[in-house]
């Protein structure tokens, strides 16, 4: 955008050194009052047809091909390369009833887009954002927004009416403090008034989308995901905790680094983590124990490589020939869980990888797998799970979510619902698997949160259902710009073939050779 907008000042500035010395070519000297005249006219009369088009334009570009505004409910589908067309014709095969009075609705009202949180446009997905065009619902809508409109200066003017009869309280004057708290009575009524007229809106509102998010679950049938199918797979194992000291405070940029080098080299490594001693400071790495491993051999391997990974990127952080702090066996959860979106950017575009050559002069260009090395970063807790690691599924749109369970993690209170049901039949043959699952059951919720803070949706059947208004592409408008300049090129290419033709002068210039 910057760019082009730059280029469009650049030829908008060249536009008029050519434009205005043109003038005096085509215009006789005794007719350029006229003609200035006119132009100003015409001048003013074009800005205000291209200007208010755009919003015109806009408005009818939203009414054709976005969402209609009305109920609106997300779901997500068992498949993931299900067509929009296969979509849209199963919701408008079905009958409909309005989410208000139960008649009967149009089934040209439905539309469906396929949804994901980083906004990618496709044809195809998992989740289908499904919509339902209802004006008495637009109309609801319009009403509660005029009435918080109507509502904010009347609790401002409140509050100052109150203000004010205190004022006058304390000097003495009570009948016109009286006065004051009357006027701000019959303010507090109004908002009381507005306010429980919104929250009945919005009961309304929140009824009808519940309605019609029924309808959408009923017409989708076994199409739609089952709860608890989105966990795909869950298995719980024992980690190897060793702690280091450190000769100074971990930096924990450089700490990620070192993380990346481990994980390229031990596939079962989970995380390394800053240590805060009474004394000093630490490190602390986890990794995955197989089976019958020699406890005393991997933590000796582990420390190796830890220590050969800060010798290139901290070599000051760690002591030559130090002894371990300590090691700990610790119970760890893997979870592989579907997903809505990609959870690496598969796509950079070229205007990003422009970006990222410049970033890289001064910092390393930001990695595909950002989203889930934020995601991890958000799931670690001290007293929850500060060993946390995430990575991209074998199949297409999962994650895959290791962690450190200690004894201290939070325990879900509900377990007998599908996801805790499905936890436990994948956790069953797992030595302790009774005793950690409220664990796993509360880091599943967790993991929920985190993963939706960085626009990574774990996979539900239904995600959420609301009312929803029009919403405008700002961006359809540069379309119109688009189709004002044909116009103008249009005119010029007239322009140019009616002075071929003889029927347009250069009356100025041909006044001046005759002079």
């Amino acid at each position: 955008m910057v760019v082009f907008g730059e280029s469009l000042s650049i030829i908008s500035f060249l536009t008029t050194m050519v434009y205005i010395p043109m003038v005096y070519d085509y215009v006789r000297r005794n007719k350029m009052g006229t003609y200035n005249a006119g132009a100003q006219m015409v001048t003013k009369l074009t800005t205000l047809i291209t200007l208010n088009g755009v919003g015109l334009f806009v408005w009818g570009y939203a009414a054709l091909f976005q969402p209609p505004a009305g109920e609106m409910t997300r779901v997500v589908l068992r498949s993931e390369q299900i067509a929009k067309a296969e979509v849209v014709s199963a919701l408008r095969s079905a009958a409909w009833t309005a989410p208000q009075g139960g008649a009967p609705g149009n089934p040209a009202d439905v539309a469906a887009n396929a949804w994901q949180a980083t906004g990618v446009v496709a044809d195809t997905g998992r989740c289908w954002e499904v919509h339902f065009r209802n004006p008495n619902s637009k109309d609801l809508a319009a009403e509660k927004e005029n009435l918080q409109k109507e509502n904010s200066p009347l609790i401002a003017e409140e509050k100052s009416l109150r203000d004010k009869a205190a004022a006058l309280q304390r000097g003495n004057q009570p009948d016109a403090a009286l006065r004051e708290e009357e006027a701000a009575g019959k303010k507090k009524a109004r908002i009381d008034q507005i306010t429980g007229r919104i929250a009945e809106i919005d009961a309304t509102l929140k009824t009808r989308a519940e309605s019609f998010q029924g309808q959408v679950a009923r017409v989708l049938g076994n199409r739609l995901l089952t709860d608890g199918e989105q966990v795909l797979g869950a298995s719980l194992k024992q980690a190897l905790l060793v702690s280091l000291p450190a000769v100074q405070r971990p930096d924990p940029s450089v700490l990620e680094k070192m993380l990346d080098a481990l994980r390229r080299e031990r596939p079962g490594m989970i995380d390394l983590r800053p240590l805060k001693r009474e004394t000093g400071y630490g490190v602390t790495a986890s990794v995955l124990l197989e089976p019958g491993a020699d406890e005393t051999g991997v933590a000796r391997d582990l420390q190796n490589a830890v220590e050969r990974a800060a010798a290139s990127r901290a070599p000051r952080l760690f002591a030559p020939g130090t002894a371990p702090l300590g090691c700990t066996r610790e119970p760890a959860v893997t979870l592989n869980l579907m997903t809505i979106e990609e959870p690496i950017e598969t796509y950079v575009s070229p205007v990003t990888r422009v970006v990222n050559g410049v970033l890289g002069l001064f910092d390393r260009a930001p990695s595909p797998a950002r989203r889930l090395a934020a995601t991890a970063r958000n799931l670690r807790s001290l007293t929850e799970t500060n060993h946390v690691r995430a990575d991209r599924g074998a199949a297409s749109k999962t994650i895959v979510l290791t962690a450190v369970l200690p004894e201290t993690a939070s325990k879900a209170s509900i377990l007998d619902d599908p996801v805790g049901r499905k936890l436990r039949a994948l956790l069953r043959g797992s030595p302790a698997a009774h005793e950690a699952l409220p664990r796993v059951r509360a880091f599943y919720d967790r993991a929920e949160k985190a993963a939706a803070t960085q626009r990574l949706t774990i996979a539900r059947p239904l995600l959420t259902s609301a009312y929803a208004p029009m919403k405008y592409d700002y961006m359809s408008g540069y379309l119109w710009m688009f189709f004002m300049g044909l116009i103008g090129i249009t005119i010029t290419i007239v322009f140019n073939r009616f002075e071929a033709k003889g029927l347009i002068h250069k009356r100025g210039v041909e006044e001046a050779q005759a002079s």
